[in-house]
């Protein structure tokens, strides 16, 4: 009986797009983004695995939420290198304007 159960789960699920690898990097493209903003270097690390998941889980045939989870790494890897550009920038503009980084540091003492 058990067996049966087993059987006919196993059946219905035969016909789904989904995978743990394809979930597992929809679910990291989604912290990717959100990471990519706060923590840029940790959101495009996680990206990254999220990308190699949904490619893993694309080349096994589950494609439709692998897919969206390759999309949505690829924009968090996008929004993390650009957050450290223009971090770069920021601070390369403080240095050419020291009157400006004491004027942000005297705000921050009061």
């Amino acid at each position: 009986m058990a067996l049966e159960v087993m059987k006919k789960s196993a059946a219905s699920h035969a016909g789904q797009d989904t995978s743990g690898l394809a979930t597992a990097s929809f679910t990291l493209g989604i912290l990717s983004i959100v990471l990519g903003i706060v923590i840029p270097a940790v959101g495009i690390l996680i990206g990254v695995v999220g990308l190699i998941l949904g490619l893993v889980s694309q080349r096994h045939g589950h494609t439709k939420l692998a897919r969206r989870g390759i999309i949505l790494s690829v924009i968090g890897i996008a929004i993390g290198i650009a957050m450290i550009i223009l971090g770069v920038i920021a601070l390369r503009y403080l240095q050419d304007n020291p009157e400006l980084l004491a004027q942000l540091q005297q705000r921050g003492a009061s």
